[in-house]
């Protein structure tokens, strides 16, 4: 699973869950030239 679909998937979960901050970062608009910036370290 590449990055872009990783990010649609915790995407569709943030948009299901009760915790607002984690809707919020999802629902950010991400910057163009690296979508990949926006997912924290920790996750990775």
């Amino acid at each position: 699973m590449d990055k872009f679909d990783w990010y649609e998937f915790q995407k569709k979960q943030a948009s299901e869950s009760k915790v607002p901050w984690l809707r919020e970062f999802y629902e950010t608009p991400l910057p163009e030239e690296e979508p990949a910036s926006r997912i924290p370290h920790c996750w990775l």
